[in-house]
This record gives C-alpha cells, sequence and structure tokens, in this order.
C-alpha cells in the first residue's frame, strides 16, 4: 500500500525535476511588454516585463514546433513565480548562460561605457555594420576579448565582445571602463579586421558623391537610384538629423549625405515587408493618342519619394531583395503584376506586403504605361500570397472605387521601443491580419497633382504623416488610423480651400488599426 502511495509522489517529482533542468531560458526585448492569461490578445494582461528581463519557457503553444522556438508562436512563461504568455516576436533565446549570468551577479562583473554614442558591431573591426549604440553610463557584460586593432587617433587596442540587454555585440575597449574585468575569464575572439564592408544601396535620382562630408565639397561622381557601394565610415555631423557616409563604388570612393543611402541593417526582424512600388508620369505614345490619356507630371516622383521612405530607418529599411521600384516605361501591366507575384509569393504568413500605384485611374482600374490595370488582377496576386497582412496604396482618380462593403477592425495599442527598426517590425509582428486599400479619392472625385510642392497631394500628405506629423499620440509609432486621419483631413482642406476642388482619401477592409505604418525618427 506504501508502495502505491509513493510511486505517483515520486513520478511527480521526477517529472518536476526534468521539467526545472529543461525549461530553456529566453531575454525580453522591448518596453512594457504584456504578459497575458492566455495565448492571444485578446486575453486580460497580467503584467508587464521589459528589456533584459529573463524568463523560464515553460512551452509554447505551436504544436508543431513543440520541440524548438519561433517568433511567430506565444510561449507560457515563468517570470519569478508568475506565469503567463508572451508572443515570441518579443523573446530572445539567448543561451542560458547570458540569462543566468545577468541573475548570478557573484559570477559577474559589469563594465560601464564611459563616452556617448558609442557603436557596438556585429564584428571586432570599424567596417563591420553597428549592432546596437551605447552612452556613457551604461553597463555591459565583457565576455571576449580580440587581438589589438590599431585606430589612428587612438592606438592599438582590443575589442571587447559585450552583452547589453540581451543583445551581443563588440565595443572598442578604448570606451569600456574594464578595471573589474576578469581577463583571465574572458574568451579569446579571433579579430575579423578583413570582413567585409557594409553594404549601401542609393535611392536618389543622379546623387552627387563629394570629396568631403558636406555640401560645400566638390563633387567628384554621381550614383543613380539601385547603386550598390561599400559603406566604410560613418560621419555624425553636428545639426544634421542624418549622418554623411564615406562610400566605394565602382572603384571610386567619396561621401554621401543619408537621405540618399540606404544602409545594410543588421536589426533582427521577426517578419519581413514585401513592397512593389509603381509610378507613372511618361504614359506610352499609344495610350497618349489613342486613348487620350495625358502625361502626368510627379507621379514617378510620388513612387520615387514612397521608395525612399520604405528604404529608410522608419520605414523598415526593406532590403533591395523584398521591394521593387518600377518607373514610367517600367511600370506595365505585366511588370507590375510580374513582379508582385515574384515578391509577395515569398512572404510569410506573419509578413506584411505593400502595393503603391501612383497614376491616372478610373472605375475598378489603374491605367498602367501600356495599358488599363484591373484592380481585380491586382487582387488576385494580393490574395495569393501567404501573407496575411497586405496593404494597398493609390494615388489615382476614383480609387476609392476598389471596395465599399468591409468592416474595420481594431485592437490594442502595442509596445514602444528605442530603436526604429527593431520597434517598427516587433510592432508589426503582434498586429493582426487583415487588408486595407488606402486610396486618394473617392470613386467619383478625381485626384491633384500640386505644382506647388512637386507632387501629388495625397502622396505628400501620405509622407509627410510617415515623417511624424500623423503622431497624434507622440509614441513614435505611426499607425493606420493615425495615418488615414491625418491624410484624409490635409487633403480634403487643402483641395478644398486652395482649389475648390473635392478630393476625400478613403480607406477600406478588414485590419488591424493600430498596424504600423512607420516610426518617427
Amino acid at each position: 500500500m506504501q508502495r502505491l502511495l509513493l510511486l505517483p509522489l515520486f513520478l511527480w517529482l521526477l517529472f518536476s525535476m526534468q521539467n526545472s533542468i529543461a525549461q530553456p531560458v529566453a531575454v525580453v526585448r522591448g518596453t512594457n511588454i504584456n504578459v497575458r492569461s492566455g495565448a492571444g490578445t485578446n486575453h486580460p494582461q497580467l503584467f508587464q516585463l521589459n528589456t533584459g528581463d529573463s524568463c523560464r519557457i515553460k512551452f509554447n503553444m505551436r504544436e508543431e514546433n513543440i520541440m524548438g522556438y519561433g517568433i511567430n508562436a506565444w510561449y507560457k512563461i515563468d517570470y519569478q513565480g508568475q506565469e503567463g504568455f508572451v508572443f515570441g516576436a518579443f523573446l530572445d533565446f539567448v543561451a542560458d548562460k547570458v540569462a543566468t549570468n545577468r541573475q548570478n551577479t557573484k559570477s559577474q562583473q559589469l563594465s560601464k561605457i564611459i563616452a556617448n554614442e558609442v557603436n557596438a558591431r556585429v564584428c571586432a573591426s570599424l567596417t563591420c555594420a553597428k549592432a546596437f549604440q551605447v552612452n556613457a553610463g551604461d553597463e555591459v557584460q565583457v565576455i571576449g576579448k580580440t587581438m589589438d586593432y590599431h585606430i589612428p587617433s587612438i592606438g592599438k587596442k582590443p575589442w571587447y565582445e559585450v552583452v547589453y540587454n540581451g543583445q551581443k555585440g563588440f565595443i572598442y575597449s578604448h570606451f569600456v571602463d574594464c578595471t573589474t574585468c576578469d581577463f583571465n575569464a574572458l574568451n579569446p575572439v579571433v579579430s575579423t579586421n578583413n570582413s567585409p564592408m557594409t553594404k549601401g544601396t542609393i535611392i536618389g535620382d543622379k546623387v552627387n558623391i563629394r570629396s568631403g562630408s558636406a555640401t560645400n565639397y566638390p563633387i567628384l561622381f554621381q550614383l543613380d537610384i539601385g547603386a550598390i557601394c561599400e559603406v566604410q565610415k560613418e560621419i555624425p555631423v553636428k545639426g544634421q538629423q542624418l549622418p554623411w557616409y564615406k562610400i566605394k563604388a565602382n572603384g571610386q570612393t567619396g561621401y554621401v549625405y543619408g537621405e540618399f543611402l540606404s544602409v545594410t541593417s543588421t536589426v533582427q526582424r521577426p517578419v519581413k515587408v514585401w513592397a512593389v512600388v509603381a509610378g507613372i508620369s511618361d504614359y506610352a505614345n499609344l495610350l497618349n493618342s489613342n486613348y487620350g490619356v495625358t502625361d502626368l507630371r510627379y507621379a514617378d516622383t510620388d513612387a520615387k519619394r514612397m521608395y525612399q521612405f520604405l528604404k529608410s530607418p522608419p520605414g523598415g529599411n526593406l532590403p533591395d531583395d523584398q521591394i521593387v521600384l518600377l518607373r514610367n516605361q517600367e511600370a506595365t501591366s505585366q511588370n507590375i503584376l510580374q513582379n508582385a507575384q515574384r515578391l509577395f509569393q515569398q512572404a510569410g504568413p506573419q509578413d506584411l506586403i505593400i502595393v503603391y500605384f501612383s497614376g491616372h485611374g478610373g472605375p475598378n482600374y489603374f491605367v498602367a504605361y501600356d495599358q488599363a490595370l484591373k484592380y481585380s488582377d491586382i487582387k488576385t496576386v494580393v490574395e495569393q500570397s501567404p501573407a496575411k497582412k497586405r496593404l494597398c496604396i493609390a494615388d489615382a482618380c476614383y480609387s476609392g472605387t476598389w471596395s465599399n462593403n468591409t468592416q474595420k477592425r481594431s485592437v490594442q495599442k502595442r509596445m514602444n521601443d528605442d530603436q526604429l527598426e527593431q520597434l517598427y517590425y516587433d510592432a508589426l509582428a503582434s498586429s493582426t491580419n487583415g487588408i486595407a486599400l488606402f486610396m486618394s479619392s473617392s470613386n467619383t472625385e478625381t485626384s491633384l497633382e500640386i505644382p506647388q510642392i512637386g507632387q501629388g497631394l495625397f502622396t505628400y500628405f501620405y509622407i509627410e504623416g510617415l515623417k511624424g506629423a500623423a503622431d497624434a499620440d507622440k509614441n513614435q509609432i505611426i499607425t493606420l488610423k493615425e495615418l488615414y486621419e491625418f491624410v484624409q483631413n490635409g487633403v480634403s482642406y487643402v483641395a478644398w480651400t486652395q482649389f475648390q476642388h473635392r478630393q476625400t482619401p478613403k480607406i477600406s477592409g478588414y485590419f488591424d488599426t493600430e498596424m504600423p505604418i512607420g516610426i518617427v525618427r
């Protein structure tokens, strides 16, 4: 009888021991991350966690991935005796060693940063991409050291491999107070001085490359939009919002302002964004002569500015293989559809796909460079994509005819963060699925181009809103709802008061009104 009673107790103890040993550790990334009572945003919030908090993983809610970890699953966690559920995009599954060392202050000595705006890099070289940034007084855990590395203005010193808020990177030792470091316990790290340089993409037309980091330096050569270059150095300039970059392209070296360069990002992205951007000002002669389709002034410029935003950190800094820009003769009906199909088929279920079009339009169609492009054809390509988040933007006449009978839905507002790209992608990962159709006018109105601003009125307010003007609650996140309200108010007011013209932007579809569209720099 005693054996029968003891056996369940023994099995329970054995299971508890195995469970505690097997439970992996994760570190939270992000501020004010909600821990909920169940696996979904519809469950009540129990408490919140912040960057650097470590927790034990009890299990995840994706059965097919029960033995692994993924950002698209919900996880049941244990944080200091409190249990709840967290979305995987906000957990960094670093080794147990890092999280354990965070809690074990006896075996860990934290070192302080002694300068402001110090870049931690992904490898031990000035040519490596930036991983994150720290400032004077920030504490880092030094876990490794390289051989000496020569910097002309400083001398020869090693790089330290560090951990900061769950992120790993390399910081030049000159900027770290390591007086408490146990150098015998540090891991030796092979220096990567010869690692490949960071890549960049030119995002302007005929961009001037100069002999120095200011506009008063002579122009050495020019690069066109889409040109790839090596980024050798980032040069912050006092009083300017963006840095200058020293670059190398086609065997030539020079300097370019950050507004015209998209630098390859090293941000860990829980989701991806895929975009086809098209704009036509100069239509085919056949359409001009046979159908009376007039050329426009600024539609191709609108497309370029949308492309520039999406290639910037506030717009997601999209990689070259996730965005296509088609202008004028490139923007044929076939090219738009084929590129959309090629890109959108690569998207995952949690990704966002974007179609942007600027040009002529009519009831239920856009006018591509060579012929009409039916809404239904675009809709088919969009709906065939695995992506469940979809955004269609059109600066075209009568574009409001796309959809008139669907409803909006909203969810609770999302988290905030310090890093632009990380904030954008983390917030995007936590938004719900749906499709939003954002059109420049109603189904009976035409859309204005304004010579004074050199672009379409709708796209002007759209971009201005994304740059920060639409951030009504000042939380750095531009949501779809905020952008729509800003654009609708601005466009309809200017169109009527300045031009006695009615133009009312419309939005329709079923979507998360709190879905992030951009981040305020």
